[in-house]
């Protein structure tokens, strides 16, 4: 991140709006395709964005105004614990590192067991796959609108006191933050794109690698016992006609009045 950063800074205004041009109307079509599906979502992103923004601006007109760095306003006893937490709020390749472990922790356990309990047909479906995964997209792009609010806060600090600024210091924290959009966008579409392929799948469940992968469902739970046909207690509707009639359901006295009424029972009693 910090060579792209300087790259970024370095560039001339013509390059700088060129890049500008691309990435505003990037985050905004985004943000408008997510909002079709995920409004609550759009909301939080941009509200950690700005909370980033506003709390780092602040920090970093401290920490110009003194002519040090941002890490160094918190010297000397918790400069190294200030450096830490910088560091984890602005590494993405510690971020994604972090979200793939979690996410592999999750679900690599269970697909290995289903294949090993699989030949022993005690396989289980695993869970939490696609929810997981899912987690693991909006951290990484609720990190990368935090780190946008800290990219820009550097240049809005130094514009603000006045220093000299360039259109391209902009650029990094403008990009990052499109981006966080754009893998929004693209979690909506595989959503949609997902969901039609699952109808598509459950209408043709005649296609061969259909008949393919559910004939080995089958066999990895062969041996799973099956669901009970009927829970052991079961609803049933009784409608009582005559005011205070009496009506014993499996041990259970019920008196109404001309209402309708549920009695729980067992389900051999019903069979009975």
């Amino acid at each position: 991140m910090t060579g792209t950063y300087a790259y970024y800074t370095s560039i001339d205004y013509k390059t700088a709006l060129m890049f500008l041009i691309w990435f505003i109307p990037m985050l905004a079509g985004s943000a408008w395709v997510m909002s079709r599906k995920h409004p609550g979502e759009v909301y939080l992103v941009w509200y950690i964005h700005a909370l980033f923004l506003l709390l780092f601006t602040v920090l970093e007109l401290f920490a110009q105004r003194e002519g040090n760095s941002l890490t160094a306003i918190c010297r000397p006893s918790f400069e190294d614990t200030c450096k830490a937490i910088h560091e984890a709020l602005t590494n993405f390749n510690g971020e994604i590192k972090l979200v793939s472990s979690a996410v592999a922790v999750i679900i690599g356990p269970q697909l290995l067991t289903y294949v090993v309990s699989g030949f022993f047909g005690c396989a289980s479906t695993p869970l939490f796959i696609w929810t997981s995964m899912k987690l693991g997209m909006w951290s990484v792009i609720k990190f990368l609108a935090g780190l946008g609010g800290i990219l820009i806060a550097q240049p809005l600090a130094a514009w603000l006191l006045s220093k000299p600024v360039t259109l391209g210091m902009f650029v990094p924290g403008i990009g990052v933050t499109a981006y966080a959009f754009l893998y929004g966008m693209v979690l909506v579409l595989y959503e949609v794109a997902g969901s039609w392929l699952h109808k598509k799948l459950l209408e043709r469940k005649n296609w061969r690698i259909m008949r393919l992968l559910l004939w080995v469902h089958a066999k990895a739970t062969r041996n799973k016992p099956k669901k009970e046909p009927y829970p052991y207690f079961i609803e049933i509707p009784v409608k009582i006609e005559d005011v205070g009639e009496a009506v014993d359901v499996s041990g259970i006295r019920i008196r109404s009045r001309n209402v309708q009424a549920v009695a729980h029972s067992p389900a051999s009693a019903i069979s009975k």
